[in-house]
This record gives C-alpha cells, structure tokens and sequence, in this order.
C-alpha cells in the first residue's frame, strides 16, 4: 500500500483513490485537482534523499488528507480534493517555490530540475482518464518549455 522509500502510496492505491474521489466529486459537485510532480536528480540518476526531501517540502504545503502517490521512479501525484483551479495554481505555486530554493539557490547551478503540471476537475476534465492524461501532458508541457508549473 505505501512505498517503502518515499512514504507516499503506490501507485495502484493512489489510483484507487482517486477514482474514487472523482466519483465523490461528481455526486456532490466539487473540485477535485491532480499536480504531477517530477524530480530529475543529478546526470548520475535519481538521488533519493533529493526526493524525500522535496516530498517533505510537498507535505508541508498541503492539507493532512491530500494524498501523495508514486507513479513511478520520480513522478509524484498528488491528489487536492476541494480545489478550484486558482487554488490549485496557488498551491502548485507555494510547492514550486519551496522546491525552487531547495534545488535552485540563487546563485548556484545545479544539474538538479522539478516539474509540476496539473488540472481541475471538472474545470479541465470530466472522467478519471482525463484527469491524468490531463495532468501528465501539462507535466510533459512543463518539461518540454522548461516552465516549472504548467495548468490549462
């Protein structure tokens, strides 16, 4: 249920959850927003205590019962229930800047990068495959422009 290395769900749990969470949005008509969130460690690979901490920095910035699940090696969802697409851009926002002065101090270079991309629903999307083929293009759009957080 949660991955040992980062603390976060996995990713078939997060899956889970979030289905069900835009199902619950549907019925009772509310926001529900996904970030993607990407971490390039150094030219070496990954480095995991990159990760844990830019996570620790992600955990800072959101409510107790949002939920952060691995998609795979350095992709991260997390899941914002009650969240209209200004306070997702706002929230996507603080976490940029967080992780903006752990990897990029000014001044310094760093081999270093972090992307976030997300959408709202049902602002972007309208099904539980939209909202993460959604959240994944604006990620890769963020990566392709080097922008740092990308929404519709």
């Amino acid at each position: 249920m949660l991955d040992r290395e980062t603390n976060t769900l996995e990713k078939e749990y997060f899956n889970y959850w979030l289905n069900i969470e835009m199902k619950r949005a549907k019925r009772y008509q509310y926001c529900v927003s996904l970030l993607m969130l990407e971490i390039n460690g150094n030219s070496e690979g990954k480095d995991l205590s990159d990760i844990i901490a830019a996570l620790d920095l992600v955990r800072s910035e959101i409510r107790e019962f949002d939920i952060i699940g691995r998609q795979d090696v350095s992709r991260f969802s997390l899941l914002i229930s009650y969240t209209d697409e200004r306070s997702t851009f706002l929230v996507g926002e603080r976490i940029r800047g967080q992780l903006q002065a752990l990897f990029l101090p000014p001044g310094q270079t760093s081999e270093k990068a972090f992307y976030l991309g997300g959408c709202c629903y049902p602002t972007h999307v309208t099904s539980f495959s939209d909202i993460m083929g959604k959240a994944g293009q604006m990620l890769d759009e963020a990566k392709k422009t080097g922008k740092r957080l990308v929404l519709p």
